[in-house]
């Protein structure tokens, strides 16, 4: 009978030998989410470098913030699991607004340009 929990592993395990599944999750938790994750900070940080003004190498800058973004969030989660849910949940309504905001913004922008279009109204 084959686990119901595992994944990749139990199957990988199960089939070629412990060897195999012990592979595949290293390799998952090495590779795989790390650079997921390491993506995930240069992206950030690539778009706060884009809003500040920067006087010498951005590539210096964005290192930087990738990094202190990792140590910080790190210790936030090591500090309390509760305060990283609450980081998390303010992330997400952070996000929500800038939907909300770009939305409102195009909805905007497309009745004064339809006004226009349509009435021979000035944009301004």
């Amino acid at each position: 009978m084959i686990p119901l929990s595992g994944g990749i592993y139990t199957y990988l395990r199960l089939g070629l030998g412990n060897i195999a599944g012990f592979i595949c999750v290293i390799e998952r938790f090495f590779v795989a989410d790390c650079l997921g994750i390491l993506i995930m900070l240069l992206t950030f940080s690539k778009y706060t470098v884009s809003i500040l003004p920067t006087c010498g190498s951005p590539q210096l800058l964005e290192k930087m913030i990738a990094a202190t973004t990792l140590v910080g969030l790190t210790l936030i989660n090591s500090y309390s699991s509760k305060l990283a849910t609450r980081v998390s949940i303010l992330t997400t309504f952070g996000k929500v607004a800038a939907l909300i905001v770009i939305c409102v913004g195009g909805v905007v922008f497309i009745s004064k340009v339809c006004a226009h279009l349509c009435w021979g109204r000035s944009l301004h």
